[in-house]
């Protein structure tokens, strides 16, 4: 997250100190024998000593001890970079169950995180850059395929698909549909570059004679602490317990010890 100008991040970095700390607090409890954490982003990313500043560490030791829970116990926490203007319910992107406080949330009326770089995106594709995403996830077995359409088929009540069909033709003209769901659809498609999964599953998308393009809102998966908003609300003066609050509805906080 970052730090930005003097104190105005402060809440926001209070925030998120609160939430990495769940997360570690949660996973510790999981009693795996030989370590708890990874330090990329399999878990919490860390740079080390070198990557620490004096603010953030401000924001870490005056939420001391202090984690997020739901009714007495540490809760199930994700967040992410930018929502988008909603965030996302954890059923439809981690877990089976809904779980009442990992629901989706508007970001205020005009979105807290539209300061973010990535609110509203765009990524152009050629029809053969689609049929090499299929080839390189194994869904089509040779670069042979031509692209014939692809769609939109549902989303959830966020606005982020829920499922995008692709259909596609071989050498011998025979028509093949390919259904990609919720979060896979960012580790399939991609940017155009290749470099990066897709940002968001936010999007609309057009298709022409040469080219696919996806427009989009956010960067992440959506569900949780939308950074950008949090950061938006604390240079508007929330405290970090109120941004809590707002992207885990009916959580508190309190001491882990307790």
């Amino acid at each position: 997250m970052p730090v930005g100008k003097n104190d105005e991040n402060y809440e926001a970095l209070k925030a998120l100190a609160v939430c990495i700390r769940t997360y570690a607090i949660k996973k510790m409890q999981d009693g795996k024998i030989y370590f708890d954490l990874y330090n990329d982003t399999r878990d919490q990313v860390y740079g080390g000593v070198d990557g620490e500043l004096p603010l953030s560490n401000k924001a870490v030791d005056e939420t001391k001890n202090i984690i997020l829970k739901f009714e007495g116990q540490p809760v199930l926490l994700y967040y992410h970079s930018t929502c988008g203007g909603f965030t996302e319910s954890s059923q439809n992107v981690f877990t089976k169950d809904m779980v009442p406080y990992l629901i989706s949330v508007e970001d205020g009326n005009e979105p807290y995180c539209k300061i973010s770089p990535r609110f509203q995106w765009e990524e152009v594709y050629s029809r053969d850059d689609l049929i090499n995403r299929l080839k390189s996830s194994s869904i089509l077995d040779n670069l042979s395929y031509q692209l014939e359409d692809i769609s939109i088929i549902n989303k959830f009540e966020s606005g982020r698909v829920s499922e995008l069909e692709i259909k596609v033709v071989d050498e011998y003209g025979e028509e093949k549909s390919v259904l990609l769901k919720g979060n896979e659809i960012r580790s399939i498609i991609r940017t155009a570059d290749n470099k990066n999964i897709l940002w968001s599953t936010l999007f609309d998308l057009s298709i022409n004679s040469n080219s696919v393009v996806i427009k989009g809102k956010g960067f992440g998966h959506g569900v949780g602490l939308c950074q950008w908003g949090a950061i938006d609300l604390s240079r508007n003066g929330w405290n970090y317990k109120n941004i809590l609050e707002h992207y885990y509805p009916g959580t508190n906080t309190g001491n882990f010890d307790d």
